[in-house]
């Protein structure tokens, strides 16, 4: 629901105020937090691919208007995933908005993929979740931790046991048919 994320000011040392950098950082990441536990209690997802926690505040997201203009502004990161990635942009964007977004590899260096926005959402005052489509595949393993990366991949193994279906074997060797 719109509006209905609630958030605090970020934390800071006794007797000390953060910067306004910092407090605007840390109620974005609590921001992220309530989307993601709520996306936790809904359940299993449509998504074809896994998507990997990608929290960066370092990201540019080019827009391409529809009516011809184009914008640049700084955007954080949520998720990533072979055919997209998910960002809080303050602002609203049209469905279909073509856009590019720069990415920043985790061993240094960026990368500059080209997408349309899939959905627009409002979620907390000005900001808006934006879901971007790429237009051809990326390999997350390169923008995302080697720990995020093992973590999710343990959490998607399959026990062999409960696999289940049928084998069709073609092959013009006897001696390797009669194996199996």
């Amino acid at each position: 629901m719109p509006g209905s994320l609630k958030v605090k000011d970020g934390a800071a040392p006794a007797g000390a105020q953060p910067p306004e950098d910092a407090r605007v950082e840390a109620n974005l990441h609590a921001v992220l937090d309530a989307l993601d536990a709520r996306r936790d209690r809904q359940g299993a997802e449509r998504r074809k691919d896994p998507r990997f926690a990608y929290r960066r505040t370092d990201l540019r997201l080019r827009v391409t208007h529809p009516g011809g203009g184009t914008a640049e502004r700084g955007v954080m990161g949520r998720d990533i995933s072979a055919r997209g990635a998910a960002v809080l942009h303050e602002g609203f964007l049209h469905v279909n908005t073509r856009c590019h977004v720069v990415l920043r590899r985790r061993l240094g260096g960026q990368h500059v993929v080209f997408g349309r926005v899939r959905a627009c959402r409002h979620v907390l005052g000005a900001f808006h979740l934006i879901s971007i489509h790429f237009d051809e595949p990326i390999a997350p393993r390169i923008f995302i931790a080697p720990d995020v990366w093992g973590a999710a991949s343990k959490a998607a193994e399959v026990d062999p046991a409960a696999l289940a279906g049928n084998v069709v074997m073609l092959d013009d060797q006897e001696i390797d048919r009669s194996l199996i």
